[in-house]
């Protein structure tokens, strides 16, 4: 039986089962609606069936209440409370949206939308019409003000009542006889943050949905049929949507994001804006580490712009969760845990640090520009990690983030971490010494070339139990000292300028001996000659003034406490100019300050060599294998090997414009110069696009179900009438379950086929992997389950012969083409419940 069909049976039979007259309760009818609609009472969640745009259902308390609560508040749209649901069909008994979205110039995108609700969900609904926006349920207040116009008709087109029953909920006095259309228009995500207005985010997989875009009464536990017309404009179509079709609403909040019409709460960061979106209490400005975190970020991710969004967090397991984006990051923190900069340095010292230097930044950057966003961004972190992490985290946490970094940099195939020597961030000298934070950098970078693996990630973790009292004191002097006596790595370098006053930085490469350049250009900013600050206490002060600038004229003064914090703004000639507001008696005082032009160097790196710096990026690793030719087709392991993405993008793009079995279209835009974004298939089966990997399962499988190789061997992606090329690094097919119990013995693949296995079909290179030969000759690697299984079946016999028992009998385990040996290992299995 299917599992509609017994959900279908469990309903009914529960209505009538043994000719009772009981009615079942509508709370239990809703409960069990949910139930078969894939969600879980226990742990609150949707499964498969529930749309993965509206993620409003999380494992906290109170995000179960409220998605229930909305169920309840829908129950008039499924009949509840009536004796006998109406049985119409499936597509009749949906809500169909239309949504209408127009972008301006000057007033970003607006939404026109519709909700038409049958009259077969309107029968026996006994008496007004109850809606609510899933919004108004997630905490939300303000949120009429985000909805104009709202209006309801009857099939006849007459206006019906439409009545306020609190923030996102309406009554709508209907008579029950044909469909109701209920209109709104909606401008998404443009509140701006205050102590009544919250902004609630949420993370689905790599998209951004704000308390705007859940802008439908959906019945979640109903199906619900969108269909969007859009009109666009020049920036909107930039953003990807297209032109000849319906678009999805994944599709719709994706272009709204990209086409940059966020508004948010902007913070004032050095003279940069920077825009935050938060559903905790914070700071009308950010203290100066905070801004250096974010700044340090956006240079690492090669952005002009980030954003920060903050949400509370209730489970108190994990107290700090954060997930990196290509714009910013959202950082869930608990409602009455550590101060907002506290967590954002955490975030940097262990999310950032281990994900984007694991996973994100290149060996060989692509342009001159993404290199001095590269060398910028990895300096800064570092100097925030070391500068801040001891004093900030309690000593299991910094025991666990920066040897977390280190097992990250010397465990991983990573050959990006790039130490340099830069003016000491501004304050450091009120935190660690600032040599200390460039030693620890230097340990690291010659860690990696001495071979002092071991002794180094132990002596990481043995400084990290050290009472924070005791961290925060150590000197240049003493912690090479503590070095020398706890490792057997070759310290004389080190040791050598510690004890001569040299520089550290002195032990590092010149930029000129790795490929890199530096410029200098002059550049113009408005300069007001004034810096501040603000105390644990909220207060703001003048933290200095320059002497004979627009602040000093003014009368300012360094120490002179302020009524608020300064506020940059541009009048409408224009011209920029600061706000600043002095305490006075009575009320306040407003000084207006307006900028001078002051020139000043702006120092650049530049890439010119890749090769020679991809040379020192690869010291101290392993060699890079030989590669082994292979005709095309045979997705052969050693295919690709030792080569850095960036080399293999532009191999790609070479092979694409010279295979004819790509669309001319793509092979056109590819010879304009277009760049080919990387989508990747990892040795794992696991996708990724630009070094992020994917989180959205289903978007994995259609993935692996349109992957194909063309004749000439270049992979790609047919999703009609798409075809774009993609890299994989193994091989294109992936078995992740076997079936040893059946006869014959069944595999199933990762694009959902299942095939049989043979006798002599398994194969491993007796180090990294076992495969299953298809009979295309390609190969298909066991990961997850199906590797699991290998080593549960894994028997050997008499001549040292490995073999999976299987109902149908052994499956011989053979020695891979062009390994070393005609009988080789397995790789290791994973621990017990890995």
């Amino acid at each position: 039986m299917t599992r509609a069909r017994a959900c279908s049976s469990s309903v009914d039979s529960s209505r009538s089962s043994g000719g009772r007259a009981r009615l079942i309760s509508c709370r239990e009818r809703l409960v069990e609606m949910a139930r078969c609609a894939g969600w879980s009472r226990s742990s609150g969640r949707f499964g498969a069936a529930m749309p993965a745009q509206f993620p409003l259902f999380d494992s906290s308390p109170d995000a179960v209440s409220a998605g229930f609560l909305l169920l309840v508040l829908l129950g008039a749209l499924s009949g509840c409370g009536s004796r006998q649901s109406p049985e119409a069909e499936r597509s009749r008994t949906a809500p169909e949206a239309l949504l209408e979205l127009t972008v301006t110039a000057d007033r970003g995108p607006s939404l026109r939308a519709r909700l038409v609700v049958p009259e077969e969900l309107l029968a026996g609904a006994g008496g007004p019409l109850d809606l609510a926006f899933p919004t108004s349920l997630a905490g939300r207040t303000g949120f009429m003000d985000d909805i104009h116009g709202i209006s309801a008709t009857d099939h006849e087109g007459v206006p019906l009542r439409v009545l306020s029953a609190g923030p996102g909920r309406f009554l709508l006095q209907t008579d029950g006889r044909g469909p109701v259309t209920v209109s709104w228009a909606l401008t998404p995500a443009t509140r701006v943050f205050d102590d009544a207005t919250r902004h609630r985010a949420f993370s689905d997989g790599d998209r951004l949905l704000a308390s705007g875009f859940a802008l439908m009464p959906a019945p979640l536990n109903l199906p619900l049929s969108p269909r969007i017309r859009v009109t666009l404009s020049g920036d909107i179509v930039a953003a990807g949507l297209p032109r000849d079709r319906e678009v999805t609403l994944s599709e719709l909040h994706d272009a709204v994001l990209l086409a940059g019409r966020w508004r948010a709460l902007d913070h004032l960061c050095a003279g940069e804006l920077l825009s935050v979106f938060s559903a905790v209490p914070v700071p009308d400005a950010l203290p100066e580490l905070i801004c250096n975190v974010i700044r340090a970020q956006r240079r690492l991710h090669r952005h002009r712009q980030t954003w920060t969004v903050l949400v509370p967090r209730v489970d108190p397991l994990n107290p700090l969760t954060g997930t990196a984006f290509p714009g910013g990051h959202i950082l869930e923190v608990p409602p009455e845990g550590p101060p907002l900069g506290h967590a954002l340095v955490e975030l940097v010292a262990h999310e950032e640090m281990h994900r984007l230097i694991g996973h994100r930044i290149r060996p060989a950057p692509r342009s001159a520009s993404d290199m001095g966003w590269f060398i910028e961004g990895v300096t800064d972190y570092l100097a925030l990690l070391s500068l801040s992490a001891a004093e900030l985290m309690p000593p299991s946490a910094f025991a666990s983030r920066l040897d977390a970094a280190w097992r990250a940099i010397a465990g991983h195939d990573v050959q990006d971490m790039l130490v340099f020597s830069h003016a000491p961030p501004h304050g450091a000298e009120q935190r660690l010494p600032y040599d200390v934070g460039l030693l620890l950098g230097a340990i690291i970078d010659l860690g990696l070339r001495s071979r002092g693996e071991d002794s180094l990630g132990a002596f990481v973790t043995w400084l990290a139990e050290q009472p924070r009292q005791t961290r925060a004191s150590l000197t240049t002097a003493r912690l090479m000292s503590l070095l020398e006596s706890r490792t057997g790595g070759d310290w004389t370098a080190v040791q050598r300028a510690t004890a001569t006053g040299e520089s550290l930085a002195s032990l590092l490469p010149a930029l000129s001996d790795i490929g890199i350049a530096t410029s200098v250009r002059s550049v113009t900013v408005m300069d007001f000659g004034l810096r501040f600050d603000r105390t644990f206490r909220n207060t703001w002060y003048i933290t200095s003034v320059v002497p004979g600038s627009p602040a000093d004229r003014a009368g300012l003064q360094r120490g002179m406490q302020l009524a608020s914090q300064p506020v940059l703004a541009t009048h409408r000639t224009g011209e920029e100019y600061l706000s600043v507001a002095i305490p006075s008696t009575p009320g306040t005082r407003t000084i207006v300050l307006r900028g001078e032009p002051r020139v000043v160097d702006d120092h650049r790196l530049v890439l010119v060599d890749g090769e020679r710096l991809s040379r020192y990026l690869r010291r101290g690793v392993l060699p890079e294998p030989e590669r082994a030719a292979s005709p095309p087709g045979t997705s052969h392991p050693h295919e690709f090997l030792g080569m850095t993405n960036v080399n293999r993008l532009d191999l790609l793009r070479d092979r694409a414009l010279s295979d004819p079995e790509i669309p001319s279209a793509v092979r056109n835009f590819l010879a304009h110069g277009s760049p080919l974004e990387e989508i990747r298939l990892d040795p794992f089966g696991r996708w990724h696009h630009e070094g992020v990997r994917f989180t959205n399962q289903r978007l994995a499988a259609l993935f692996h179900r349109s992957l194909e190789r063309t004749t000439a061997g270049t992979w790609v992606l047919r999703i009609p009438p798409y075809t774009y090329p993609v890299l994989v690094d193994l091989t294109g097919h992936f078995v992740t379950r076997l079936r040893l119990n059946t006869t014959p013995p069944l595999a199933e693949l990762a694009d959902g086929t299942t095939v049989s296995i043979g006798a002599e079909h398994l194969v491993t290179d007796g180090a990294r992997f076992v495969a299953l030969r298809l009979e295309s000759g390609e190969l298909a690697r066991l990961v997850d389950d199906a590797w699991r299984s290998v080593c549960a079946a894994l028997e050997s016999d008499s001549d040292g012969r490995l073999h999976l028992s299987s109902a149908a009998g052994p499956l011989t385990i053979s020695a891979l083409e062009h390994s070393p040996a005609s009988t080789t290992p397995l790789p290791p299995c994973p621990a017990r419940g890995s």
